[in-house]
């Protein structure tokens, strides 16, 4: 019987560490297809190179159905669908700094609130928590002699060693902004980064 029950529990805890192996494989698999960073942007410069690499499917961020929010509202939402994590990504090989400028272009298509009721808001991670670098501001085209139509510069950096910033962008729609319930405030631009080593 002692034999019997000894084997009948070396089988349990066998069964037992193949289902663990198994659900361990599952989970990193699934972390590495969902979660692991996708690089969007590449751009080789004269001496160095930038990259943005960011979680979501695209690199395009969306307000659907927007209501209107105050600035002290918009500037902390949480949910996941309501802000954009991306990173730069900057590699100095042959140059004394690389400048670099994150825009925003606006989908026409796709976009039905004017810019002048769209709210940015971008912040960059600072030894581990995320800090303002850039408004709340409205949208506006700031880039009129540029490739780019309807588009936006709401950062420049400049980097003298190799490295990767984090950022998180968010949008919404102004409490300020004259709509009605009837008119659906979506949003859509797509994230870009440009790159100029020296």
């Amino acid at each position: 019987m002692a034999n019997k029950k000894e084997i009948s529990f070396k089988v349990w805890m066998l069964l037992i560490a193949v289902f663990l192996s198994v659900g361990a494989v599952i989970g990193l698999s699934s972390y590495l297809f969902y979660c692991e960073p996708k690089n969007i942007e590449y751009d080789e410069v004269s001496g160095g190179e930038i990259s943005m690499t960011y979680t979501d499917d695209k690199n395009i961020f969306a307000i659907t159905n927007g209501i209107k929010m105050s600035d002290a509202d918009g500037m902390i939402q949480d949910a996941s669908d309501k802000f954009f994590d991306f990173s730069i990504n900057t590699d100095i090989s042959n140059a004394n700094n690389l400048e670099y400028s994150i825009i925003l272009v606006k989908d026409e298509e796709l976009s039905t609130a004017l810019d002048e009721n769209v709210k940015i808001y971008l912040e960059k991670e600072v030894s581990g928590s995320y800090s303002e670098v850039t408004g709340p501001i409205v949208f506006s085209s700031n880039m009129k002699d540029s490739e780019y139509k309807n588009a936006m510069t709401i950062y420049k950096g400049t980097n003298k060693n190799n490295k990767t910033e984090n950022f998180r962008l968010r949008m919404w729609i102004s409490d300020t902004a004259e709509v009605t319930p009837e008119q659906i405030q979506n949003y859509s631009v797509k994230i870009i980064v440009d790159g100029k080593a020296n």
